[in-house]
Order: structure tokens, then C-alpha cells, then sequence
């Protein structure tokens, strides 16, 4: 079986956590944590940057692990490594990869249509929301 490693982030403002929409026509009604494929070579946390980049056009300040989640599809075994991060103070995101995003506060998070394994982060997320966002880091 076949593996590839993915990188997602549950990026905090506010109290609140980003979910971005997906633009791909298969999956276009399906919501996750902004994210990626590592590339060879490439470290979960440097995939990250330049998917967070890519897909929002915002630099990511200081990111911290929060989960990983392994799950197959077909004949594929992927293993989504999750990051957390505080918004970057002064940024606009622009979408390039995603039809929209909102902001999510603790009990919105299981209201939306998440793809599988952002549904199973989202729970993560939730149950470990007190935690995740305790270090400010304010503009």
C-alpha cells in the first residue's frame, strides 16, 4: 500500500479556528483545516509553510504539533500530520485553493461538512480546546 504524508493546520484568531472550503470540483462541498503533500524531502513543518503559503497567501509564525491521523482510501494509506498556529498579526488571507473559509468558534466545529479526516481533527480540536490556544501570542 501506497503512503503519502499530508500536512493540515488548525490556525487560532480570536478564540476561533479556520476551516477553508475546497476548490477541487470532486470535493468542492467539503470543508478542512488548510494543508497539503509533503514533498520528498521535505519536513511536515516546511510543507506546511509553503501549502499555508500557496493556498492563502499568509506566512505562518511559530506552529506546534497537535495530532497525527492515519487513515486509508483505495489502496492508499495517507498519514495527515496536524499543526497548530496563531494567525500571523496584520495578515489577509487570499484564497488561491479554497471557494471560501470562516472562522470557527469551539461549538460551531462539528457543524460543518468536513472531509474524513478533518472531521476526526475537528473532534480532536474540540476536546483538547482549552489547551490548544493557552500561550498568547497577541499582536
Amino acid at each position: 500500500m501506497k503512503t503519502i504524508h499530508v500536512a493540515a493546520a488548525v490556525i487560532e484568531h480570536d478564540e476561533k479556528v479556520l476551516a477553508a472550503k475546497r476548490l477541487q470540483p470532486v470535493e468542492d462541498h467539503y470543508w478542512e483545516f488548510p494543508g497539503g503533500k509533503i514533498e520528498e524531502g521535505e519536513t511536515p513543518e516546511a510543507a506546511l509553510r509553503r501549502e499555508i503559503k500557496e493556498e492563502l497567501d499568509i506566512e505562518l509564525g511559530s506552529i506546534w504539533p497537535l495530532d497525527c491521523i492515519e487513515y486509508d482510501v483505495d489502496d492508499i494509506h495517507i498519514v495527515l500530520h496536524a499543526f497548530g498556529c496563531h494567525f500571523p498579526c496584520g495578515a489577509t488571507i487570499t484564497l488561491v485553493a479554497h471557494s471560501e473559509y470562516t472562522w470557527l468558534e469551539y461549538g460551531d466545529l462539528l457543524t460543518l461538512d468536513w472531509l474524513v479526516p478533518d472531521k476526526q481533527l475537528a473532534t480532536s480540536v474540540g476536546l483538547a480546546w482549552g489547551e490548544l490556544f493557552y500561550t498568547s501570542h497577541g499582536c
